[in-house]
């Protein structure tokens, strides 16, 4: 900040609007408020010279005029205070507070998007490839089966297993809690988590489907298992995925059938 100041003063640039006070930043013309006749504009002034312009539109000429101003003024200024630096964690709470119930408008999200356009890389619009499709389902079949995948919300984790004598990844409570569960009951031989890729059509396009375990039993019977909640049920691409699953175990003659459970089959087998 001291380094910043210095500067300053060793420009030593005034307002130009004759009151001899100091600008700011080197790249300002004006202190805050003041104009050309070196007068403080009030609220008032400001509010009436604001519904003077309100519905009126600049020419091309103007837009034009604008933009190569706006440019050169980038090109010269200095780098903000605050350029690369990360904000402490009272100044992360206080934006976060000035934030708290803002909803942005759909017409500003149209225009920020209209905004954006053009500015979205040499990809944008641009169809990926079958072979690339195939190569990213592969690896995203891989970060997950090998537990590398990351869950922004923190639920995931690793438990250990005795039936299977290793530690498994689980990506939701529910899913540990189904872990604990097939540990506690008899009939339960071993299981295995994530263990398939099924594919399925979705909205035209082909995806990867990998359902949560394949449970053995102690009668020999293998069951291919689901773990959602139940308010997610009714979910169009789930049902895709899991009226693919049925038809995969149907073309299998070891596996018996393919089940979605969720918290109120927990509840009655806990």
């Amino acid at each position: 900040m001291a380094v910043r100041t210095t500067a300053i003063n060793k420009i030593n640039r005034t307002c130009e609007c004759g009151c001899g006070k100091l600008v700011r930043l080197p790249e300002h013309r004006f202190i805050n408020n003041h104009h050309i006749k070196g007068k403080k504009q009030t609220p008032e002034s400001i509010a009436k010279r604001v519904k003077a312009r309100k519905g009126k539109r600049w020419t091309e000429e103007q837009r034009k005029r604008q933009s190569i101003a706006q440019k050169k003024r980038f090109q010269t200024m200095p780098p903000s205070r605050t350029f690369g630096r990360v904000p402490s964690k009272e100044e992360r709470k206080r934006i976060s507070k000035g934030l708290e119930g803002h909803v942005t408008s759909e017409e500003t999200k149209r225009k920020i998007s209209k905004s954006l356009m053009g500015h979205m890389g040499a990809n944008k619009g641009k169809h990926m490839l079958e072979e690339q499709k195939r190569k990213m389902r592969l690896a995203a079949k891989k970060r997950i089966q090998e537990g590398r995948h990351n869950n922004a919300r923190g639920r995931s984790g690793w438990f250990y297993s005795k039936k299977n004598n290793k530690r498994l990844h689980y990506r939701s409570h529910l899913e540990r809690d189904w872990y604990k569960l097939l540990e506690r009951l008899d009939f339960v031989q071993k299981y295995k988590t994530e263990p398939v890729s099924i594919s399925y059509i979705w909205k035209g396009g082909i995806h990867l489907y990998i359902p949560d375990l394949l449970v053995y039993l102690k009668n020999g019977t293998i069951d291919l298992i689901e773990i959602k909640p139940e308010y997610i049920w009714n979910n169009g691409q789930n049902k895709a995925k899991w009226k693919a699953a049925k038809k995969w175990c149907e073309k299998r003659q070891k596996i018996r059938s393919f089940k979605v459970f969720g918290y109120d089959r927990l509840r009655k087998l806990a």
